[in-house]
């Protein structure tokens, strides 16, 4: 590939092959980093970069660009973005992956309905990657596929949630990850969700006049009955109590 610079943040998700990225930010040192299957390279705006591939194994790459002047709101986003060689949180990988599969259905059909839900999917993906990838610098090592995973729970406890996704994320076995778990929180996976979600609650009821009903559906209970028992066991309380003078 040549060499490239654009006045605007660039995204390539490399889908197979190997190859080497080399980064010349506009503010900052040359860095380079191997990528291969799975990993996603984030190029700043104006930065000059370009993408080797390693003999015989040539890259095969998805782009992705969005640029400010036709979306506003995309300014504001650039300076919550990682750069360079993203760390492969195996967490938020599926996410990113969903979104590239339906970002490319959507930008092939030409209705007017599907190209605007191509933009929204576009920045969608970034989005993601600002609130769930650190822009720091990582341990060497990594992090633990646990740390990761709750991290990443904290920011989407509201979501159709279950044990079996919560493994696959992790890349553990069902029965590993509910004991790690279990050895982290000291508590069930379900229990740590719904303590998740009572929390915000907890927060939308003491600062909100909203429904109950409304309350629960927004902290991802879909029903109202489990939300009441899931409350009372991580409260001791009922919810109504939180809008009383004993909340104070």
């Amino acid at each position: 590939m040549p060499v490239e610079s654009h006045r605007y943040p660039e995204l390539l998700y490399v889908r197979s092959g190997a190859g080497t990225a080399t980064i010349e930010p506009a503010d900052g040192a040359t860095m380079t980093e191997r990528c291969e299957s799975g990993d996603g390279l984030l190029f700043p705006t104006r930065s000059r970069h370009v993408v080797t591939d390693v003999p015989g194994q040539p890259l095969w790459v998805y782009g992705l660009a969005v640029d400010p002047r036709s979306m506003a709101p995309f300014a504001d986003l650039e300076p919550f973005l990682p750069n360079g060689r993203l760390p492969r949180i195996r967490a938020v990988l599926p996410d990113i992956e969903a979104r590239f599969r339906r970002l490319l259905f959507l930008d092939a059909s030409g209705d007017i309905p599907d190209r605007l839900a191509a933009t929204a999917a576009a920045l969608d993906i970034f989005v993601t990657l600002a609130r769930t990838v650190p822009t720091t610098a990582r341990p060497a090592g990594g992090t633990d596929p646990l740390d990761e995973y709750l991290r990443w729970l904290s920011r989407n406890f509201y979501e159709r949630l279950t044990v079996a996704d919560g493994a696959d994320r992790c890349g553990l076995s069902r029965r590993t990850f509910t004991a790690k778990m279990k050895e982290r929180t000291g508590q069930t996976w379900l229990a740590h969700v719904h303590g998740r979600r009572i929390d915000y609650a907890v927060r939308l009821l003491r600062s909100t006049d909203e429904p109950v009903t409304s309350i629960a559906f927004r902290a991802g209970f879909e029903e109202l009955s489990t939300f009441y028992r899931a409350f009372k066991r991580h409260t001791g309380r009922k919810p109504l109590d939180y809008r009383g003078p004993e909340s104070s």
